[in-house]
């Protein structure tokens, strides 16, 4: 009976929480009332449920907040954005890459369009990776290597 008792106060005190939202103390209460009526239903007198209801509802008060506060502030993933999501993107030549010159042009699968630079010089219709961004010029490298005229 001692059992039935406590666990309607945490079914009661699980309520109150779900009504008052901020915060999170009747759930740590209701955490206590449900570890008293384990004890009960184990045996355990009306005193002891009671101590172990204070015992456990304290416990959950003190070491739940540092948890929750931990749990709830973790950063999520940061996903790249922009132009920090290009290095790494493939993209197919669109001006010839002149490095002595500075000039050249990219154009990735989505349609977009894009200054590029390299270190060589890649032809049009080549296939390019970048590498870095550097403003608002991409840095490329060949995926596969120009071929040299003979």
């Amino acid at each position: 009976m001692t059992s039935l008792l406590w666990f309607i106060v945490c079914l009661l005190l699980l309520g109150v929480q779900r009504v008052l939202r901020p915060g999170f103390h009747f759930g740590c209460l209701a955490l206590g009332a449900l570890a008293a009526a384990a004890a009960a239903l184990l045996g355990a007198g009306p005193g002891l449920a009671t101590v172990v209801f204070f015992g456990v509802s304290i416990l959950a008060l003190q070491l739940g907040p540092p948890l929750v506060r931990r749990w709830a502030h973790r950063a999520p993933p940061r996903q790249p954005v922009s132009l920090d999501a290009v290095p790494g993107q493939r993209a197919r030549v669109t001006e010839r890459l002149d490095p002595a010159w500075g000039t050249g042009m990219v154009r990735f699968a989505t349609g977009e369009v894009s200054p590029a630079g390299s270190d060589q010089p890649i032809p049009v219709d080549a296939w390019v990776e970048v590498v870095a961004v550097d403003g608002n010029q991409l840095w490329v490298r060949p995926l596969i290597p120009p071929k040299t005229g003979a």
